[in-house]
Formats: C-alpha cells, structure tokens, sequence
C-alpha cells in the first residue's frame, strides 16, 4: 500500500464523492494528532457515521491503512504504540488533494512526487546486512556447520528487518483471538474445577502461530514463472554460494 494507490482510488471517485471522504480522513487525522493519547478518537467503528462513510469506501480503507489502521473485527483501529510519522504524511498529501480539487487540477498528475517521497520515508528500502566474519572455534566440519548457521542467523536480529516483521503482524486481531480463547478456557476450567493449563501469554502464542502458518504462509510447491505466469519445475540448485547462504537442499 502506497500513497500513490491511495491517489489513484481518489482519483477514480467522482468529484461529489471524494472530497467528503478526503475531509473526514482530515479531520480525523487532525483529532488523533491533536489528542494521540485518546484511545477513542483511534477507532473507526461501522455503527457511527463517519467510521460507515470511511469503511464502506474502497479508498476510505486504502487510506486508513496507509495512515497505519489495523482491522480489528468490523471496524479499523490505529494501535496506541502506532508511529505517528505515517498517519501525518499521509494527512499533508490529503490537505494538498483537497486544495488541488477545490482548484480542478490535476491531483493526481501535483502529488505523484511527493507521494513517492512520502513513500520512501515510510518503507525505505531495506538495506544488505554484512556481518564481520565468523570466528570458528572448532575445525570439526559438523560443528564448523552449527557455527555458521548461527552467525547467519544475526541478521534477523537486525532492528530495521525487526520493526518491517513487526508491521505485517495483526497484533490486535491476534490479542483480542487470544482473550476469547482464553475466557473459553476460563469458563471450563471454573466449571470443571481444575487449574487453568495455559495463560493468555502462551494463548498469544498459539494464535500468532495459528495465523503464520494459515493466514500469512502459503506452501509453494512450484512458483510461477516471474516472466510468463506459468507453472515451473524443478531444474537446479544454484551454485553461487551467496545464493545458497540459506538453504543447502530442496525438499
């Protein structure tokens, strides 16, 4: 999601339509950012009127997400830890959408370069991670092997590749699964009269594995080729060794 797809399903409204939306986006911008510490003004909800007016619009919901909104449930919710760098960017191309409207110009055409600045700051590209040479402190291959694939692995404790996992983790949908399940719980184990097994903590666990491994992994037994879309089959194993840094076989 970028602020240019953002400009391109404004743009596909009609002029009646877009600036309502683009003034409720404003003001409720303005609200989270004049009162951050008011948990209410953080969520958009289908019962009110302009939480209906944003969610039942294609672009309302582009734009939410771009300011950093979650879905929770039916509605959308900006976490109180959010960054709010995202959400102001986002609301100055808003404002300038709005001006460059009310003057019938083209917006599209005045904000494709800011937004692709705005773009930047918000996912700078993601830079390759060199780590010092590996120390090896035993000359057996095996455990040479083990001593590599661990100083492989601090790479993902880059704070940078951190904060990007992070960002692709319904954290609120997963907490709000895991106290359902959690309550469940509760009520069987009071009416059982047996000790709680787990705690809400571990229940935050399972339902952090449970959407990897259904929601956001997907098995690939045979990718589609990036050139023609069509099915491929296995040839090689490549033989540049920084390709192969990572994996040393095909299952």
């Amino acid at each position: 999601m970028t602020c240019e797809n953002l400009l391109e399903k404004l743009n596909g409204l009609h002029r009646a339509e877009v600036l309502p939306l683009v003034g409720l986006l404003v003001e409720l911008a303005d609200r989270i950012l004049e009162r951050p510490d008011n948990a209410s003004l953080r969520k958009v909800e289908s019962n009110q009127g302009t939480g209906r007016t944003l969610l039942q619009s294609e672009a309302g919901l582009f734009a939410l997400e771009a300011m950093g909104f979650e879905k929770v449930g039916v509605g959308q919710f900006l976490r109180q830890d959010a960054d709010l760098t995202k959400l102001s960017r986002v609301k100055e191309i808003l404002v300038k959408f709005q001006k460059s409207e009310s003057n019938q110009e083209n917006p599209f055409r005045l904000l494709l370069e800011p937004c692709a600045e705005i773009d930047q700051q918000c996912n700078p590209p993601i830079r390759p991670i060199v780590l010092p040479p590996v120390t090896f402190h035993h000359t057996q291959h095996f455990f040479a092997r083990i001593e590599r694939i661990f100083h492989q692995c601090l790479r993902y404790e880059s704070p940078e590749l951190l904060a990007r996992a992070r960002q692709l983790v319904p954290v609120i949908e997963l907490e709000l699964a895991a106290q359902s399940r959690f309550r469940v719980l509760q009520k069987q184990s009071k009416l059982n009269q047996v000790e709680l097994p787990v705690s809400i903590q571990e229940m935050l666990i399972l339902e952090l594995l449970r959407w990897f491994k259904e929601d956001f992994f997907t098995w690939v037994d045979s990718p589609l080729c990036e050139n023609c879309q069509g099915e491929s089959t296995f040839s090689h194993m490549a033989t540049d060794p920084n390709l192969n840094a990572y994996t040393k076989r095909v299952e």
